[in-house]
C-alpha cells in the first residue's frame, strides 16, 4: 500500500496516453517542464535563504549564466560559496567558482547564427554527455529571446537587455545579440524556428545511434535558412 510505480514516458503521443492515468485507474498523470528562467532564480535564492548565504540577485543570475543555465550546476556552486562569510559580488564569484566547461550555449548559439563552424562545439558538447533535444530547446529559446531584441530595437533604436529580459546581461553578451537583432527579420525567424521544429521530430523519432552526426547536419541546415 505504501509502494508506488512511476513510469516515465517519450513519446509524440504523451499528452493523449496521460489519459490512460487516471483516478478511475488508480493512477495519475504528470507532466514536468524545465524551469524557465525566473523560476530557477526563485530556486536558487530559496536555496541561498537556507544556507545564509549573502547575495544579489544578479549575481545568482550571473551563477546560472556562467554553468550555461544548468540548475543543479549552480545551486551545487552555492553550496561550495556558502563558506564564504562576506557579501557576494560578480568578481568574487569568478574568483571562487568556473563555468561547467569551456563550452559557451551562447557563445555557440552566436557563432551558429553567424554561420561559422560549430563541428568542434558540437563534438565538445556531446563529451560532456548532454542531450540533443536539451540543445534544440535552448536554441529555440535563444532565438525567441533574440526576437524580441530585434522587436525593441526596431522600436527604440537600440537594445537594453533590462529592459527586454528583465535583467541585465554581460555587456559583451548583449552587444553581440544586439548585433544580430539588428540584421534579422520575421523571415528568417519563422525559417529558423520551422527548421527547429523539424529538427526536434526528426531526433525524436529517428533510432539512429548516431545523433551527434544527425543534430550536427539540423543545425547545419538552419544555418543555410539565415542570408
Amino acid at each position: 500500500q505504501n509502494s508506488f510505480f512511476v513510469l516515465k514516458y517519450h513519446a509524440q503521443d504523451a499528452k493523449e496516453k496521460a489519459n490512460i492515468f487516471t483516478p478511475k485507474n488508480s493512477a495519475e498523470s504528470v507532466r514536468f517542464f524545465a524551469p524557465e528562467q525566473y523560476e530557477m532564480v526563485g530556486i536558487m535564492k530559496n536555496r541561498c535563504d537556507e544556507l545564509g548565504l549573502k547575495i544579489t540577485e544578479h549575481a545568482i543570475r550571473h551563477i546560472l549564466l556562467t554553468n550555461n543555465n544548468n540548475l543543479e550546476v549552480s545551486i551545487n556552486e552555492l553550496e561550495k560559496l556558502s563558506i564564504y562569510e562576506n557579501n557576494l559580488d560578480i568578481k568574487t564569484i569568478d574568483k571562487l567558482i568556473q563555468g561547467s566547461s569551456e563550452f559557451s550555449m551562447d557563445e555557440f548559439f552566436y557563432n551558429l547564427l553567424n554561420k561559422k563552424s560549430i563541428v568542434e562545439e558540437i563534438k565538445l558538447f556531446f563529451e560532456r554527455g548532454e542531450n540533443e533535444i536539451f540543445l534544440l530547446n535552448s536554441l529555440q529559446s535563444y532565438v525567441v529571446q533574440l526576437m524580441s531584441f530585434t522587436i525593441y530595437a526596431k522600436l527604440y533604436g537600440k537594445v537594453d537587455s533590462k529592459e527586454i529580459l528583465g535583467y541585465k546581461l554581460p555587456q559583451h553578451i548583449e552587444e553581440k545579440r544586439a548585433s544580430l537583432a539588428i540584421r534579422f527579420n520575421s523571415k528568417i525567424y519563422h525559417k529558423i524556428l520551422s527548421a527547429l521544429q523539424e529538427s526536434e521530430y526528426l531526433i525524436k523519432t529517428t533510432h539512429s545511434k548516431e545523433k551527434e552526426l544527425l543534430i550536427l547536419s539540423s543545425l547545419i541546415k538552419i544555418q543555410t535558412k539565415i542570408l
